[in-house]
């Protein structure tokens, strides 16, 4: 068998290509270029193409529950198995909790990465804002996916709609991740503030480690907020009519012995939609699964995908 091709590479990180080229599946030689959708610096990602026929389009959200500290590399195994199966790969950063993100930057941040995929930049780096799309999270970036999924169906205007979402161990239920403290309060830290009463229970918060909030008022604001940012919350928001056969699948990807984003969070956004979207939960794995392309939760990730395409 002779070698794979080296990739092409613009100002992608030597981490990237590195393990790109140790991918252990089919040869595949693609493209690979550093692109900046906004001024800001995390606002940039990686664009990966293969080279002939491209059969679809994969957004690529990381976790870290919002953040800094944690990027893009962590999606790159994912990143080369999609790649070897012809599929035109945007693997985004976002300014996170700590580096000027959290509400609203973090959204506003990832909604613009979507928006750079219908522009003439992306159309000249080889992506068509026709192929097929389908946007995947891990962790905090399954929220962000279930999030722009979801926008899609609430916003009026145009925009680029994707034709499957997956959430791997989202963090879909902002009210249950805060009483669970999930994260040492990473939906406190995401929305910079307690929630009140009338959103969640301060006192089971206080229970599972988040003491420092019962002393914390919440912004005036912390209710809008949570109703702008929570899944659960805007899915209720969706108008019927708004469901149609064009409305993106919620794919739902829990591994059962989940201990950091534990499966409830998954249930809670199946079970209030039962009818557009697909809970799936992984006897004997966790959290780090996702990213590892020998596991079931991915295997059953990537069956996914394939079927939306």
């Amino acid at each position: 068998m002779s070698p794979p091709k080296m990739p092409k590479v613009g100002r992608a990180s030597a981490a990237l290509v590195t393990l790109a080229l140790l991918w252990h599946g089919r040869p595949s030689s693609f493209t690979l270029q550093r692109v900046s959708y906004g001024q800001k610096l995390a606002q940039e990602g990686d664009l990966l193409v293969p080279e002939g026929r491209c059969r679809g389009l994969v957004m690529l959200i990381h976790g870290g529950f919002w953040k800094a500290g944690f990027d893009r590399s962590l999606e790159i195994q994912v990143a080369n198995y999609l790649i070897s199966q012809d599929l035109c790969v945007w693997n985004v950063d976002y300014r996170a909790v700590g580096s000027g993100g959290g509400y609203p930057q973090t959204l506003s941040d990832v909604s613009q990465a979507l928006a750079w995929l219908g522009t003439g930049e992306a159309e000249g780096l080889g992506v068509s804002k026709d192929l097929p799309l389908v946007v995947v999270g891990h962790s905090a970036g399954g929220h962000l996916a279930a999030w722009l999924g979801l926008q899609s169906l609430l916003e009026d205007k145009e925009q680029l709609r994707p034709r499957l979402v997956i959430a791997q161990a989202g963090v879909l239920d902002f009210k249950s991740a805060y009483e669970a403290h999930l994260g040492q309060g990473a939906v406190r830290d995401f929305l910079d503030t307690p929630l009140p009463e009338s959103c969640a229970s301060p006192l089971l918060a206080a229970a599972n480690g988040a003491v420092a909030d019962l002393l914390s008022k919440p912004r005036p604001d912390a209710e809008k907020r949570l109703s702008a940012s929570d899944p659960l919350t805007l899915l209720r928001r969706v108008p019927p009519q708004r469901w149609t056969s064009e409305a993106p699948a919620f794919g739902l990807i829990h591994g059962a012995e989940d201990r950091i984003v534990p499966p409830e969070q998954s249930r809670a956004f199946h079970e209030a939609f039962p009818g557009k979207s697909v809970l799936q939960e992984v006897p004997g794995e966790g959290h780090f699964e996702h990213l590892q392309c020998e596991s079931r939760v991915w295997s059953l990730a990537a069956e996914l995908i394939d079927s939306y395409l």
